[in-house]
């Protein structure tokens, strides 16, 4: 709500202009009031989200004051007010106590149809004076805890996951239904680094909720205001504020899912001094990480200049504090000192007589601070007949300002209203060519880092899970591990222990002793076999730090809430010392999945004890009893770090099953702590995110739109995914049809920690086992169903070779899930020789991803060809009539996705699943024909539009144009 004084006067003609009473003046004001929508229309009129960050404490009081006056003049209008609690997460309704200058709690909750305002205090009560939250990951752990209650506040508002008939629509995404929040008009102001806090919100608004800010596409409205932006890292922070330095913001970026950007900046130097913060101009060609920034620039990027009042020759962050007040003048017109506190407050310049106040002269007209810049307004800077209020510009453009359909869009220096941007579909053009997609990573990468602070995705499956988001100058500190803590914010208030695991926790992998030790033959030990000879980590110049977390006796460690993503299984990896594991048998790590809001829980439990697969009563895979189970004791997590999978595998025999599916799009928390151990124990835990890493690059998408392949634990009738039940395992990851009893295709990563090499004893070995991971009703394949029928026999999708360093990998390749029916002269010579081809590349040094699966089925008589059970009871197992693969080869292992460059190699392979031609057993020398009928080697673009599928999908789109069309065989040594 804002008001508006007017006056007109009225003068006579030019003989009595002069006369007494010649003249009139008439004078008055009106009040425009927030907006309004029916009742029931499950959204409200607005959601203003205001959002601070870390500053120096000269700023900080002042910009809080400024947000709490900016939220309670609207409150006073009739909109609610809700503050986030740090320490619950969770949003409470309060109202502005004047006696306190501050916020109380109130007992009205926000009502529909009326505007809603956020105060994003994410800082509030934490002490961010102390040096606390200078460190890299605060701004994106704030927004990621932050984004998590938005969803929570929402689903308050009747948003919902999952529909009737189950969790997924039928293109397998997951059913999400907005709530009033989401509904609204969004605007989200960020002041300072709070910009950054909001490039992170917005970023995973986009990803998971790609509507918010209304009802579809058609009408949404995500306004995205930064006042004064700045990140906090070495290239834009040095002098008095070096220390904030070593925060590493992520890049402030203009997200695909924001329909207007406006951004208000100043650039003044103490002195003309470069060392000091300064805003941001995001106007595509400033910033610090890309040279190219044309699609995530503001529409409208307002330098604020040398105006009255930014002169910072005072005080360090005068002129970012002006900035913030001038924000505030927009909102606030009646007021002429911002905020209205002593001590605090700043001088507003709207009249001359602010100016001659403060000592400027009449000549100083460009000293002003407002000239409204709104599509139907053409002012120059200080002109005297213009409006200096703050009237038609800031605020303005807001929904809540009653500018919105007049806010100017800057196309290449044209001022331009959103009528003349075009029709809906223009806009989204307009939208595409000056925006960045949300998968785009922002991740702060400078040379001090590199690409380390990454996690698995640009939106990390769970934030820091690889506890590598750290500052170089941070290492061996007691600060607060970004995203973690050592208590459960839904449980009742706790003391911190001292125990809390810190920065101080992490161990750099090169410091682990027990990762340096090789492998022996007898007692002699093997050179270059080693976990870090392995994976290629050396002490050379280009070496980045790769953090994992000790736990040691009675630790435990807690994931601040987060939203449980759509899909993919709970992985971390984990590594138990030899020495460890043998004197704490009875040890345990305990994983806890919590509900935040309805407080249901799921645990599963890792034994710290090897396990035993070579005697007659040894361990299984998926028995229930966890003594006995495979999956849950330790195989090469003795000698370097081992993948584990918890929680969605189906286990027969246990009365519940600890599925994720009912955590889906929810917000939780994830414990870990360790049990029964000694007090010489030493657990290294890392990489804790969802999904496979054999999916790393994604999983084949289907190009005709149905859906990707899923998990459910449902039994066969009633599951949406038997014939495309995704299994992720930690040793490969398949998509199976429970129609045909084979695989679609399976998923793998390969380096050298997955292959034993040419001096190392082979962990071979051919006993197959059935896959009790299966839900219920699904046929288990047994190996006797494979001896009917000559020239067939079981071909493996994820190859024994690829998995020959332990016994326990090795077995689990050998479940029948993973065999397919393959012509036994296809599978001992040119199937062999193209894995031996994928092998060669990793000895090398190389990672490699595979996948891997069949195209069609053979036809006999009309019908599928099958492989006739002996029991005519049981299912037949169809036969495949092609096969195929596709391979990418990364120069190095354990590389992020974003890490992804066009020096990738990449190449594909078809096979007719029958006795190969002299012609196709002679591909490495005929790969070069024109035809693709006349070769097995295929281009990734081949092979893509052949099997309609789109391969390694979260390759960057720059790196997989690149690459796609390869199809040459190159020696190892080549790349």
């Amino acid at each position: 709500c804002q008001t508006y004084h007017w006056a007109v006067e009225v003068e006579w003609s030019n003989e009595v202009k002069n006369a007494p009473g010649s003249g009139l003046t008439v004078t008055g004001d009106f009040e425009t009031n927030l907006p309004e929508i029916k009742d029931g229309s499950n959204q409200f009129s607005s959601v203003t989200v205001l959002t601070r960050g870390v500053m120096p404490p000269e700023s900080k009081s002042f910009t809080r004051q400024t947000v709490d006056a900016m939220a309670e003049q609207m409150e006073d209008a009739g909109a609610a007010v809700m503050r986030y609690d740090t320490k619950s997460g969770e949003w409470n309704s309060v109202t502005y106590n004047d006696s306190i200058n501050g916020w109380t709690a109130s007992p009205v909750s926000p009502v529909e149809g009326k505007p809603l305002v956020l105060l994003a205090d994410w800082m509030n009560g934490v002490g961010t004076d102390n040096g606390s939250f200078r460190n890299a990951g605060v701004a994106e752990a704030a927004a990621d805890s932050l984004f998590s209650s938005l969803v929570d506040l929402d689903f308050e508002y009747e948003g919902t996951v999952g529909g009737s008939n189950g969790l997924y629509d039928n293109k397998g995404n997951l059913i999400r239904e907005q709530g009033a929040v989401f509904n609204s008009p969004l605007h989200f102001i960020g002041f300072g680094q709070g910009a950054v806090v909001n490039t992170e919100i917005v970023q995973r608004l986009g990803t998971y909720f790609p509507n918010a800010g209304g009802f579809d596409a058609d009408n949404r409205d995500l306004h995205f205001t930064t006042v004064d932006p700045f990140e906090y890292n070495p290239e834009t922070v040095r002098g008095d504020f070096e220390p904030y330095g070593r925060m590493l913001d992520p890049e402030i970026v203009i997200w695909e899912n924001v329909t207007y950007a406006d951004n208000y900046y100043q650039r003044q130097g103490k002195n003309g001094d470069d060392e000091v913060i300064k805003g941001k101009p995001l106007t595509g060609v400033d910033n610090n990480q890309q040279t190219d920034n044309k699609n995530h620039r503001a529409d409208n990027s307002q330098e604020l200049g040398k105006w009255a009042g930014f002169d910072p020759a005072k005080e360090s962050d005068n002129a970012h504090r002006a900035a913030v007040s001038w924000y505030g003048g927009s909102a606030n017109l009646n007021e002429s000192q911002i905020p209205e506190i002593p001590d605090v407050k700043q001088q507003v310049f709207r009249r001359f007589g602010d100016l001659l106040a403060e000592g400027f002269s009449s000549d100083d007209r460009d000293k002003s601070w407002f000239v409204p810049g709104h599509i139907n307004a053409n002012f120059p800077h200080g002109d005297e007949n213009a409006p200096w209020e703050g009237i038609g510009t800031g605020w303005f453009y807001s929904v809540n300002g009653g500018g919105k359909e007049f806010r100017p869009y800057f196309v290449n220096g044209e001022k331009k209203s959103r009528e003349q941007l075009g029709d809906f579909k223009e806009f989204q053009d307009y939208l595409k060519k000056n925006r960045r997609s949300v998968s785009y990573d922002n991740t702060y990468t400078g040379e001090d880092v590199g690409n380390r602070l990454r996690g698995d995705f640009a939106v990390p499956t769970l934030f820091n899970g690889n506890f590598d988001v750290i500052a170089p100058d941070t290492v061996d500190s007691d600060q607060p591990l970004a995203g973690w803590s050592d208590t459960d914010p839904s449980s009742s208030p706790t003391t911190n222990s001292s125990s809390s695991p810190t920065i101080n926790n992490l161990v750099d992998w090169k410091q682990i002793t027990s990762l340096k030790k090789p492998s022996k033959k007898g007692k002699k030990e093997i050179p270059g076999t080693s976990f870090l000879d392995r994976m290629g980590i050396s002490s050379g110049p280009n070496y980045r730090p790769n953090y994992a977390l000790k736990l040691e006796e009675g630790d435990s460690i807690t994931h601040n809430p987060f939203i449980v993503p759509d899909w993919g299984t709970l992985r971390l990896n984990l590594h138990v010392p030899e020495e460890v594991a043998n004197e704490n048998k009875n040890g345990k790590l305990k994983v806890t999945l919590k509900d935040v809001n309805s407080q249901e829980e799921i645990t599963e439990t890792i034994l710290l004890s090897p396990t035993n697969l070579t005697s007659g009563k040894g361990d299984s895979f998926y028995n229930a009893d966890i003594n006995l189970d495979a999956n849950r004791k330790l195989g090469y997590g003795t000698r370097g770090f081992e993948a584990f999978h918890v929680f969605d595998t189906f286990y027969s025999g246990l009365e519940e099953q600890k599925e994720l599916e009912k955590f889906r799009g929810k917000r939780a928390i994830i414990k870990f702590e360790l049990e029964e151990t000694n007090s010489n124990v030493e657990v290294y835990l890392d990489d804790v995110f969802f999904k496979s890493a054999n999916l790393r690059f994604g999983q084949p998408t289907p190009k005709d739109g149905s859906s990707l392949a899923k998990y459910s634990g449902a039994a066969f009738d009633d599951n949406p995914f038997q014939d495309r039940l995704l299994l992720e395992k930690p040793q490969y990851t398949l998509s199976y049809n429970g129609e045909s009893n084979i695989p679609n295709w399976a998923s793998f990563q390969i380096n050298k920690s997955w292959i034993n090499l040419p001096e190392e004893p082979s962990s071979g070995n051919r006993s197959r086992v059935n896959d009790r991971s299966l839900p219920p009703d699904f046929y288990q394949v047994t190996n006797t169903d494979y001896s009917s029928r000559d020239p067939y026999a079981r071909g493996h999708l994820t190859p024994i070779a690829s998995r020959s360093l332990t016994l326990k990998d090795n077995k689990a390749v050998n479940m029948m899930s993973n065999f397919i029916p393959q012509h036994k002269k296809n599978n001992n010579s040119i199937w062999e020789e193209i894995e031996n081809y994928a092998q060669d590349f990793v000895r090398s040094g190389k990672e490699v991803y595979v996948i891997t699966g069949i195209h069609q089925i053979k036809q006999k008589d009309g019908e599928d060809d099958v492989l006739p059970p002996k029991n005519p009871s049981k299912e037949p197992i169809k036969i495949p009539q092609n096969l195929w693969k596709a391979m990418l080869v990364l120069e190095q292992p354990n590389a992020a996705v974003s890490d992804s460059t066009e020096n990738i190699y990449a190449v594909g392979f078809y096979v007719a699943n029958e006795l190969p031609t002299d012609k196709e057993n002679n591909w490495k020398e005929n790969w070069q024909e024109e035809k693709k009928e006349d070769r097995i080697v295929w281009s990734l673009e081949e092979l893509e539009e052949h099997l309609q599928y789109d391969l390694f999908p979260h390759l960057p789109p720059n790196v997989k144009k690149a690459i796609e069309k390869n199809r040459d065989i190159l020696d190892s040594a080549e790349m």
